[in-house]
């Protein structure tokens, strides 16, 4: 399996792109991942990072997963897009899917709301697969109400009532959902979306009790299989959820429906867009650790600082913010950050499981089980920390300093 991290033009600005290759020169199928909205898409992070990887190896499937503008670790401001460029950026991955691989049938695998930005009514795609669907004014709703609850939590009442966040959206005004600045129009756009009403073959995974929503799809998307995997939900998950059987599901339909495997030729991939703030690989015992440096335009910078997120929820601190601080200190301070996600180590690094009150540090094996009682070794994330500070002092710099947030403070 070989994994790519580029930078994708779209739109007036890049998308964060990551490619998935498969172990051998072949392929059934690409599969592009349209990934959740907001704090959703950090809570989903670990879902579409081993879901991608699973796919390639036991479908022999090309996996492309994307931030869409204004998200992630993309460029632009999440308050200046909508719909409409969310929409154009799934596109324009898909093209580029195409372009580099033709001759594979494309699959779109829509988390959440990302299945309402799939597109795939008047697209080329083959098939279409979703993970826990939601229509867009449900989507609004449930994030007004985790918002309330936000509220009661940090300060034991609501800041804002129900109508008075209703009636500032629909003066065109904003408001914060789950730490992003929220919009009117970006609410109006979303909460206009239905469940997708496709006639492409596919597959539904649901993980909840409710069965509106698969009624709905049945009567929009006859041909959608579906299929119940029950578990907690991963898209609003502070902790670890094993998202295994959502992976395994998938990669059984999709053996099924496309069975022909063919060959694919080494791809070439974009330059970079902004290589001030380029994707970089760094070596680890256990693999690989990804990360981002931010680069000044001053060279050599006065200041090296290495970034270092908690571990909880798999890099699902408020990673937006995160985002648009380190790119701010290499704008303002003059500094070179690298942002590690060592939680997306290649190869076998797995999440242990606790043993006779140990958190083990061997690998764990498909379960069904959820993430109450899953977590990192301490001492493999402080290693990996550790590689990642001795691979920053290998780079020409001023001072060199390292910060961390939450429990990232601790290695």
């Amino acid at each position: 399996m070989t994994i790519h991290a580029f930078q994708l033009p779209s739109g007036d600005g890049w998308l964060h792109a990551t490619l998935t290759l498969p172990p051998r020169p072949q392929a059934r199928a690409a599969v592009l991942i349209c990934p959740p909205l907001v704090e959703e898409r950090k809570a989903s992070q670990r879902a579409m990072v081993d879901g991608a990887r699973h796919l390639a190896e036991a479908a022999a499937c090309v996996v492309l997963r994307i931030d869409y503008r204004g998200c992630g670790d993309s460029s632009g401001m999440f308050e200046a897009t909508g719909v409409g460029d969310w929409r154009s950026d799934t596109e324009r991955a898909a093209d580029w899917l195409r372009a580099a691989f033709p001759g594979l049938p494309q699959i779109r695998l829509g988390i959440r709301a990302g299945a309402l930005l799939a597109g795939t009514e008047d697209t080329d795609a083959s098939a279409m697969v979703i993970w826990e669907p939601v229509a867009g004014e449900a989507f609004i709703r449930q994030l007004l109400q985790r918002r309330m609850v936000n509220d009661m939590i940090a300060y034991g009442r609501a800041r804002a009532s129900r109508a008075a966040l209703d009636a500032t959206l629909k003066q065109g005004g904003s408001v914060d959902l789950d730490g992003y600045t929220v919009t009117g129009a970006q609410v109006a756009g979303l909460a206009a979306l239905p469940l997708p009403a496709t006639r492409l073959p596919g597959l539904v995974i649901l993980t909840g009790a409710d069965t509106r929503t698969t009624e709905a799809l049945g009567r929009q998307a006859p041909l959608l299989d579906c299929v119940t995997h029950r578990l907690a939900p991963f898209w609003n998950s502070v902790g670890h959820v094993d998202t295994q059987p959502l992976a395994e599901a998938t990669s059984q339909w999709i053996q099924k429906h496309f069975d022909t495997l063919h060959a694919i030729s080494p791809v070439s991939l974009p330059s970079p867009v902004a290589p001030l703030e380029a994707p970089v690989t760094i070596p680890a015992r256990e693999g690989e650790l990804r990360a981002i440096l931010h680069r000044p335009p001053v060279d050599p910078p006065r200041e090296a600082f290495l970034f270092l997120g908690g571990w909880s929820g798999d890099r699902q601190g408020p990673h937006r913010l995160f985002s648009c601080s380190r790119a701010a200190w290499r704008r303002r301070v003059i500094c070179a950050c690298v942002w590690t996600t060592a939680v997306e180590a290649r190869a076998t690094a797995r999440w242990p499981r606790r043993a006779s009150g140990r958190w083990s540090t061997t690998p764990r094996p498909p379960s069904t089980g959820s993430g109450s009682n899953c977590r990192p070794a301490r001492r493999s994330r402080s290693s990996r920390s550790v590689r990642a500070a001795r691979w920053r002092s290998a780079r020409p710099s001023g001072n060199r300093a390292s910060t961390g947030s939450c429990s990232g403070r601790r290695r």
